[in-house]
């Protein structure tokens, strides 16, 4: 008995059958175990359900599509049986003729073609013979090149592993018991001119389990069933043989099973209908032309056709469409105008003569003329939602353009350029009592310094400018500086909205960074830093200035003062790297290099020595290499895949500094009761939670809190197209989740500063956090 559905699945996921009965029954008990199988028929003229013509029709879990005679004697006759779920994957089929039919499906490297084919007789005439095998290769021939061929027929031909020669090495197996027929050397023909291979051919068997066909006098018996595939697939073919056991009604054919390493996938869906103004049904007169459309169409269907799916979907569509309106799609703006285009075709016809003359000339005009145009356009644009702001309608405006622009700016010695009558103006501005102010002057005033060069100190020189480096009033000085400095320059720039709160700058020390919307508030921005700085004496390094455009490309660099300040993807602000995609893929890269770099350094003088203690090496290892690792990781939305590229090496360098080697074979849980060391995901999501409720307790006006809570639905931005990104807040939700605690529940809890450091302890333990509910029982 061939195995059975179970079984052939397991080890591969397709397999072809082929086979031949008289008495063809789609209710027949033998078929209903062809689960997952493809079976070709050949009806004869006794059949006692006769399917005349072609057409398809589906019988309990089985789909047949079959080719037959018009006539009534049913001499020939061809079919295709597939289970309901590999019908799925049919594209389309073709009735050929009587004796040949055509079958495409999709599968998981592209197409498959199958062929299904019944042969004359040995003994009929070599006309007929010849009209059959002609027609055969013409189908062959329109098979798309890409796609598996595969044939299955009653070829009523033999063919010999004894004729194999240097041309049909490649066609013919070393495994044929029979002699060559006239029909074999017909079919070898066909192979060799398709490119196809006989696949039972290949397989050593047993005699018995290569023949097909058995006469009524029980003694002969020859392989006259054949499966063929093109010959680059023959070696996705893992078995082909012939079960005697399984017949298909009163037949002397065989059953000829191959077994095929092809996974076949469903047919993607085809593209929605159109959408129709469902509204308009509200109107009579439009839902009486409906109802009517409708009403026509179904009288004009026969009765068997009123049960078909699809086709009562494609009706009720198309009878919308005829009757209601469509929303018409409005067009974009064409931002060329018609002049460069017929400038374009002139360019592209000029190229066409091969005159390379008139194309340069003409080249040159198109360039120009396109840029005229893209600026046209854009100056219409800006010109449009200009107007619209000016009219309140910030939706519109946040639907088209929701920019951001960053400028890094840096300052050439901050510290030392300082001017000090500006810092005493300051001073008085800022309300600091007279006395004090006048002893800083003081202790300002007459400052000299000189240069000591081989124990000879040069010329000294009077100092006017800048604080002192390590005084422990310069700091404040210098913040009094800066923070004047950002409060002339923010009340003559807009910013950036985010909901209620206008986000202008970030500063630490002379670490300025501004905010903009548009690249002409960007370049005004700059200008207005450069020239509020310049009166306090501070000068702007272009060169290290650098910008950073958000939500789209890259724009050229701009011009102030005469020097270019360049667009960057990525910035180091603070420690860390800031890209214009806000991907932190990139900076933890660089953290686990910068933590290998220190863990390198330390090995010869720490980690190779046995006689410094474990408890020392972790110290260290934390305090120099770990700190290293999640600086920054306050900010960072962890997926798992991050997280567990922070814990890899994390567990590798325990491992190297414990001294374990891979043979050892010691698990990460062993490695991590060994040293009591928390993973380092773990750690991140201390210092996540650690941060968070410093938000929490910051207080209410805070400009932190504005940006956490901050709504870009509600404000009328418009997200991407794709999956949402993990933002920080979902990844501190989960945090939380291991603490058995909602956000909601957390927010309070933060204002409790001694029992939010309780609870962030527990999440960074060793063995994993604790929920809370745990904790209080």
């Amino acid at each position: 008995m061939p195995p059975t559905h179970d079984q052939s699945i397991s080890v591969i996921p397709f397999v072809l059958l082929h086979g031949m009965c008289k008495h063809f029954d789609a209710q027949d008990t033998p078929l209903s175990c062809l689960v997952s199988w493809l079976v070709t028929t050949s009806p004869s003229q006794d059949s006692a359900n006769l399917w005349r013509d072609s057409g398809e029709k589906k019988e309990g879990d089985h789909s047949y599509i079959w080719s037959g005679p018009n006539d009534k004697k049913g001499l020939y006759g061809i079919a295709l049986a597939m289970p309901c779920h590999v019908r799925k994957s049919l594209i389309g089929w073709t009735p050929v003729s009587e004796r040949l039919l055509t079958a495409r499906f999709h599968h998981q490297h592209g197409k498959l073609t199958i062929i299904v084919a019944y042969a004359p007789t040995e003994v009929a005439d070599d006309e007929t013979k010849n009209a059959f095998f002609d027609q055969l290769h013409q189908v062959i021939l329109q098979v798309p090149p890409h796609d598996i061929t595969i044939v299955l027929a009653d070829f009523n031909a033999t063919v010999s592993s004894a004729s194999r020669d240097q041309q049909t090495k490649n066609i013919i197996g070393p495994e044929s018991p029979d002699p060559i027929t006239n029909n074999g050397d017909c079919l070898q023909h066909l192979c060799s001119a398709g490119g196809l291979s006989i696949v039972d051919t290949w397989f050593p068997r047993k005699n018995i389990h290569k023949w097909t066909w058995y006469s009524n006098d029980g003694k002969t018996r020859k392989a006259l069933d054949h499966i063929i595939i093109s010959s680059r697939w023959k070696s996705s073919v893992t078995n082909c043989r012939v079960y005697r056991g399984a017949q298909l009604g009163n037949t002397n054919h065989r059953l000829l099973v191959a077994q095929l390493r092809l996974k076949l996938k469903a047919v993607p869906s085809s593209r929605a209908p159109p959408r129709v103004r469902s509204s308009h049904l509200q109107d009579p007169t439009i839902t009486s032309a409906f109802t009517s459309s409708i009403s026509n169409r179904y009288n004009t269907l026969a009765r068997e056709e009123l049960t078909n799916w699809n086709l009562f979907v494609s009706t009720i569509n198309q009878a919308a469409a005829d009757s209601i309106q469509r929303p018409h799609h409005t067009p974009r703006r064409p931002w060329i105008s018609p002049t460069t285009l017929e400038i374009i075709e002139l360019c592209r016809a000029a190229c066409l003569r091969g005159d390379m003359i008139e194309y340069r000339r003409l080249n040159r005009i198109r360039n120009t003329a396109i840029q005229e145009d893209r600026e046209r356009f854009w100056q219409g644009e800006a010109e449009r939602l200009e107007s619209a702001a000016e009219n309140s309608n910030y939706t519109q405006v946040y639907r088209t353009l929701r920019h951001l622009y960053i400028a890094f700016l840096d300052l050439k010695a901050a510290f030392d350029t300082v001017d000090h009558t500006s810092l005493w103006k300051i001073l008085t501005i800022l309300g600091a009592p007279s006395k004090i102010t006048t002893l800083f002057q003081k202790l300002y005033s007459d400052a000299e310094s000189c240069v000591r060069v081989n124990g000879t100190n040069s010329t000294w020189l009077s100092i006017n400018s800048g604080v002192r480096q390590g005084c422990v009033a310069a700091p404040d000085l210098f913040n009094c500086i800066i923070d004047h400095l950002m409060e002339r320059i923010c009340a003559r720039i807009p910013g950036v909205k985010l909901g209620s709160y206008t986000l202008t700058d970030l500063e630490y020390a002379d670490d300025t960074t501004l905010f903009c919307s548009t690249l002409d508030q960007l370049k005004e921005a700059l200008e207005i830093y450069q020239e509020e700085s310049n009166k306090l004496g501070l000068r702007v390094s272009w060169p290290k200035t650098k910008l950073m455009h958000i939500g789209g490309d890259t724009p050229p660099p701009l011009h102030i003062s005469g020097e270019e300040v360049e667009f960057v993807t990525s910035f180091i602000y603070l420690g860390s790297i800031i890209t214009n995609n806000g991907n932190i893929i990139t900076e933890i890269n660089r953290r686990r290099a910068l933590a290998a770099s220190a863990m390198k350094t330390l090995w010869k003088p720490l980690w190779r020595h046995h006689s410094i203690s474990r408890a020392t090496k972790l110290r260290i290892y934390n305090t120099s290499v770990l700190s290293i690792l999640l600086y920054g990781a306050e900010t960072w939305p962890l997926n798992k895949t991050l997280a567990a590229r922070i814990d890899g090496f994390d567990t590798r360098a325990l491992r190297s500094i414990e001294g374990i080697k891979w043979p050892d074979r010691v698990s990460n849980i062993t490695l991590r009761e060994l040293t009591q060391q928390p993973p380092a995901s773990q750690l991140a999501a201390q210092r996540r939670l650690r941060w968070y409720g410093h938000i929490r307790r910051l207080p209410p006006e805070h400009p932190t809190h504005a940006i956490l809570h901050f709504q870009p639905k509600a404000a009328g931005w418009k997200r991407l197209r794709g999956a949402p990104r993990t933002r920080w807040i979902d990844v501190v939700t989960g945090d939380l989740h291991q603490l058995g605690l909602l956000l909601a529940v957390a927010e309070p809890l933060a204002l409790d500063r001694p029992q939010w450091r309780r609870l962030v302890k527990l999440i960074g333990s060793t063995h994993g956090a604790v929920p809370v509910a745990e904790q209080e029982t």
